[in-house]
């Protein structure tokens, strides 16, 4: 029996992506005239630099710095499916925050972005 891999759901601006902190969120927003059920899908623009909300990081530790902003969409770009020369983004999405805890050495941005599962009526890869 063969097993064949999933294949990636595509994100939409009423997926939750997350700063890897419940209940911390990103904001996002989509222009794309790429839409699933009439709704955009979404753009690694439509994430980087965004804001996030709700994160609890808080000290203690002393220099522990909340998710604030997204820095960086690191991995869940589409290589075949794109709106506007830009690709959509999938549900294989990692990238890192603005946020760090000092106990790393060096305090690094935290790297836990995510989003749960894509909208199940488009797939890409």
């Amino acid at each position: 029996m063969k097993l064949e891999a999933r294949m990636p759901h595509v994100l939409t601006v009423r997926t939750t992506v997350t700063c890897g902190h419940t209940p911390g969120k990103v904001t996002t927003a989509s222009s794309a005239k790429l839409t699933v059920s009439g709704v955009p899908v979404l753009l690694p623009s439509s994430i980087g630099d965004m804001p996030v909300t709700g994160c609890p990081l808080l000290p203690p530790p002393q220099g522990t710095v909340a998710c604030k902003a997204v820095v960086q969409v690191q991995q869940g770009a589409a290589a075949k499916l794109s709106v506007g020369g830009e690709p959509v983004v999938l549900d294989t999405l990692s990238g890192s925050t603005n946020g760090s805890i000092p106990t790393d050495v060096p305090p690094t941005p935290q790297t836990h972005l995510a989003a749960p599962t894509g909208e199940p009526k488009l797939q890409a890869s």
